[in-house]
């Protein structure tokens, strides 16, 4: 009966004050919306592959390499599973994994043939380009990594050459609603597939792009992309080693065996480059080697959830402790007829769960209309649920800002002295602890001013890596792919389509100077005995190449005009790793890359360097050769303007010359740019949480103001009855407020520069910290913070004296 009356009075309070309330809801609700959709974020990034049942036994091994500084691959050499097998049976399995990329699937008629039936705009009917979800795999990988089989098993499945197995959803994209167990795909025109099993669709939490698995065994008879089944020298970073270990303890086991296995079977590379073991459960945010999110990014985003929740925790004990002041006399009353101290204290609580409760409901209104937002910027398939899991979560919010923000209010509350009250004495002189509300607001702005300035910071970085000279040309440059049958004529090609108005020049190569798979070879250095013990960068290149991009020559002469390797060509890192202080000096030396055969050819000039990783990343030792056979893009430099009529006219050309293939095109602006999509991803939460802060605290500001304005308005009637202007009344509170400024920016200021010096450490190539962004930082928290305080201290100023005095 009694926790029902509270519970009345609770809701009779609150249904007094709407204004107190409104603002405490909308305050904390941005704060529980926030922490929210960053634990779904969060939750979603921490449950990837980890599904799987075996997940604390399965690792995978990648490369360390040894180039211009660390750097690191998800590859490993493609004769390591095998190896593995023979020198560590104790394994439980091991199981390669060649993934292909950009791979032309045609799928079989129903009459038994693969046709090329064209729709309008040269679309076709049968024909599907797969950008990563094709692989080659041994039938073990199944055995390591949980996959749902509808139709077949891994032992029935792919044991035979040209066997094929697919997820429904391609089944369903190939085939339609057809049964697709027996039918035909063609790879590139030129490899036949039969699918001989069917898996359920991929869980979103999974990093394995992979939905169409061909028989490892294929091989044998089909060269796949990327090195040869015997090469230990070369690493293509789609090419996995999946291990399933004994027990999760076995994972020291298998390191510790690593080296003496390298130094055994290629001791030749054991300098050059090491293998390391990858658990599955840290492969999504690994730092060197994830393909998710970074471990600390997340960790940053919780503790940016902590601090917005804090933010609103200190909102809500200043609107109450300024509410008090109107409650003295209520509390009085009640605390003549017999209510206890505690009674009250708990009757406040009651009342900050109404509040909060309210605001969490509202929360996950909020989070639920964001979420497809958050989707779109992070393109992270974050789903919106709410289970056991995400209950107790908000739960865990509610009683946990309840006792952070209800706690010293309710203490305040219960506090006043009834007789005093009752006396007509004013209330705000029993209401103690102005310091501590100044230093709560101290931190409030402290926080704000450190969000601000690192957006300033993350936003002058990513300015600064788009704008920055990295060495070659991307604008108005666009890549094409190119496909070699035996009965396309490249030069031709070209010659056509330089004839279209727009296209200014034309050049071939293996790969853009950025983007696309990199693929690193050993380097063996005129007559020295041994290889060089790092590798570099293999790349395949016309003449044009290294002029159509505008990377620079240093010294000798460009690549020649041949079909065949006559000559290499080095950028300057490369140089400096053979230890050479001049490019001139290796002009004419001989390099030797064992490839797929061993080439022995001079070096016949020296480039530039260029970033082909983007500015994140230290620039690699690169060797370019011409080889017509391994052009595999077309690059195009357009006029500016047209981009879209000259690029129409050119895909006309194209679909002539690649009836069987599917057009696409690439715009190297735009992969440079995708190049820093994770920092970009990070900006935008920072910029939420800043904008969200700003927002919280310019509610906690208006609980200051209205508590220092009533706990002086007594001194602000006598001022203004002697004379004082409205503009002195002011200037006394915005120079309260000036005060907390300069202390929050003395404290922010350490802590935010040691900040985003750590994050702008991460990269090889930032910008400085210079002073004048915390100054901008400052600014922008200043002009919010005092035109927060001026609306309110001016209705202050503007009170009649008179009835201010009077009501006193």
């Amino acid at each position: 009966m009694i926790r029902t009356t509270g519970f009345r009075y609770a809701l009779g309070t609150l249904r007094r004050h709407p204004a107190y309330v409104a603002l405490n809801t909308v305050s904390l609700a941005l704060a529980i919306g926030c922490c929210l959709l960053l634990f779904w974020y969060i939750r979603f990034h921490l449950s990837v592959d980890r599904y799987h049942r075996q997940a604390d036994r399965v690792v995978r091994l990648v490369t360390e390499l040894h180039m211009s500084g660390l750097s690191y691959s998800s590859g490993i050499p493609t004769p390591v599973g095998p190896a593995l097998r023979q020198d560590m049976p104790w394994l439980t399995a091991v199981a390669m994994v060649v993934g292909q990329e950009y791979r032309l699937i045609q799928v079989e008629s129903r009459a038994g043939q693969l046709h090329a039936g064209q729709l309008r705009a040269g679309q076709l009917t049968n024909k599907f380009t797969e950008a990563r979800t094709m692989a080659y795999v041994e039938p073990d990988y199944f055995r390591i990594l949980d996959y749902s089989w509808l139709v077949g098993s891994p032992d029935s499945s792919l044991r035979q050459p040209f066997a094929a197995v697919v997820t429904r959803r391609l089944a369903r994209k190939y085939f339609g609603t057809a049964n697709p167990i027996g039918r035909h795909l063609c790879m590139n025109n030129r490899l036949e597939l039969t699918i001989t099993g069917l898996l359920a669709d991929l869980p979103d939490n999974t990093d394995q792009p992979y939905e169409l698995f061909v028989s490892y065994k294929t091989l044998d008879f089909y060269a796949h992309n990327g090195t040869a089944l015997d090469q230990w020298a070369g690493i293509s970073s789609p090419t996995q080693c999946w291990v399933l270990l004994p027990t999760a303890e076995s994972v020291t086991r298998l390191a510790q065996q690593l080296v003496p296995f390298h130094r055994k079977r290629h001791p030749a590379s054991l300098d050059t480059y090491q293998y390391r073991v990858l658990p599955l459960t840290a492969q999504h945010t690994a730092p060197n080697y994830y393909t998710g999110i970074p471990g600390d990014v997340l960790l940053v985003l919780a503790v940016i959830g902590g601090l917005l929740l804090l933010t609103a925790c200190v909102n809500f004990i200043n609107m109450a402790t300024a509410q008090a002041l109107r409650r003295g006399r209520e509390i009085g009353v009640r605390r003549v007829i017999g209510a206890t101290r505690r009674r009250v204290f708990w009757q406040f609580l009651i009342e900050t769960v109404l509040i909060t409760s309210l605001a969490a409901g509202l929360a996950i209104v909020l989070a639920y209309s964001f979420l497809p937002v958050l989707r779109q910027w992070t393109q992270t398939p974050v789903p919106f649920r709410l289970d056991l899991i995400d209950w107790g979560f908000l739960l865990g919010l509610v009683v946990l800002v309840t006792w952070l923000a209800g706690t010293y209010p309710g203490l305040v509350l219960a506090g006043f002295k009834p007789v005093l009250v009752l006396n007509g004495q004013a209330t705000q002189q029993q209401i103690q602890g102005l310091p501590l509300r100044r230093l709560l607001i101290i931190g409030q702005l402290a926080i704000n001013m450190a969000f601000v300035t690192a957006v300033l910071v993350m936003n002058r970085q990513l300015s600064f890596w788009l704008q920055a000279d990295s060495g070659f040309y991307i604008d108005q440059r666009v890549t094409l792919p190119v496909y070699q049958n035996g009965n396309q004529n490249l030069a031709r090609f070209r010659q056509e389509l330089l004839q279209i108005d727009g296209v200014e020049a034309v050049s071939y190569s293996s790969k853009p100077p950025i983007g696309g798979t990199i693929n690193t070879y050993p380097i063996r250095f005129a007559d020295r005995p041994t290889v060089e013990p790092y590798q570099m960068v293999t790349m395949v290149a016309d003449s044009a190449y290294v002029p159509f991009f505008g990377i620079k020559l240093l010294a000798g002469r460009q690549l020649p005009d041949c079909d065949t390797v006559s000559g290499f060509l080095l950028n300057a890192t490369a140089v400096r790793m053979l230890g050479f202080s001049s490019p001139e000096q290796v002009i004419g030396k001989l390099l030797t890359i064992p490839y797929r055969d061993t080439l022995t050819r001079p070096i016949v000039g020296v480039v530039g360097d260029w970033w082909q990783e983007g500015f994140k990343k230290p620039v690699l030792p690169t060797v370019l050769s011409t080889n017509q056979n391994s052009f595999s893009n077309c690059h195009l430099r357009l006029a500016t303007g047209r981009k879209a009529a000259i690029m129409a006219r050119v895909q006309a050309v194209w679909e002539r010359y690649f009836p069987d293939n599917i057009y696409g095109e690439v715009h190297l602006d735009e992969v440079m740019t995708n190049f820093y999509a994770e920092e970009a991803e990070q900006l935008r939460f920072v910029q939420l949480a800043a904008g969200v802060a700003i927002a919280i605290g310019t509610v906690g500001l208006l609980g200051l103001v209205i508590f220092l304005t009533s706990r002086r308005t007594r001194e602000i009637a006598i001022r203004k009855a002697v004379g004082a202007s409205e503009g002195a009344i002011v200037w006394l509170f915005l120079r309260e407020f000036a005060y907390l400024l300069v202390v929050a920016f003395g404290l922010a200021t350490p802590l935010v520069w040691w900040l985003m010096n750590q994050w702008l450490s991460r990269y090889e190539t930032h910008i400085a910290f210079t002073p004048d962004l915390l100054g901008m930082g400052l600014l922008l928290v200043t002009v919010t913070t005092l035109l927060t305080v001026l609306v309110h201290t001016l209705r202050a100023a503007r009170t009649n004296p008179a009835r201010a005095l009077r009501t006193d």
